[in-house]
């Protein structure tokens, strides 16, 4: 089934609020909706990230401003690799940063400097891949993801310009559901 992007708000004291982000996007029709994820800036604008798949343009993962008017949309990567999880944190600066799986790599993008820049990470870490992603920002701006390589929990950040990794887990403790979302036990 494909639907159209909506944005259910809901305001005190109302009901749910369905909302079509942008009437520019009816021409885009959205599957595989758990392949997004959502956050508030400081300012409570939306900053949401997900995949599309258009029957001519093909698959790209997009990100959508929506604060007043209509949403603002650009593209973070523009490949035809199936999408998998999607992870997305804001730094002090209102800066965006995602975490996304791409046919198995992962992949971390930021738009800092106005632009997308994405990463393939495995150029950069010992990785062979990295499967249901998350990202969190911190109060001094340094990176934390969390990945599966090979059904081991691996936690990668980013501080000071360098990148670490490490195994949490390996094998115990870790399920993935076919929604593709991370549960851990203890």
């Amino acid at each position: 089934i494909r639907i159209p992007l909506q944005l259910l708000r809901m305001a005190p004291g109302s009901g749910p609020q369905p909302e079509l982000l942008d009437e520019g996007l009816n021409t885009f029709w959205y599957n595989d909706a758990f392949r997004t994820s959502l956050v508030l800036d400081d300012n409570d604008s939306i900053h949401l990230v997900h995949k599309i798949n258009h029957p001519v343009q093909g698959e790209k993962v997009q990100h959508l401003l929506v604060s007043s008017g209509p949403a603002i949309k650009s593209t973070v990567h523009d490949d035809n690799e199936s999408l998998g999880s999607i992870g997305l944190g804001i730094d002090s600066t209102g800066a965006v940063h995602a975490c996304y799986d791409l046919g198995g790599a992962l992949y971390y993008a930021n738009n800092q400097g106005g632009a997308w820049t994405s990463t393939d990470l495995s150029t950069l870490l010992p990785i062979a891949s990295g499967l249901d992603c998350d990202i969190a920002v911190d109060g001094t701006d340094d990176l934390h993801l969390s990945f599966l390589e090979n059904r081991n929990l691996k936690y990668a950040s980013y501080s000071n310009g360098h990148w670490t990794m490490e195994t949490l887990d390996l094998h115990s403790g870790v399920a993935v559901a076919t929604s593709h979302t991370t549960a851990i036990t203890t």
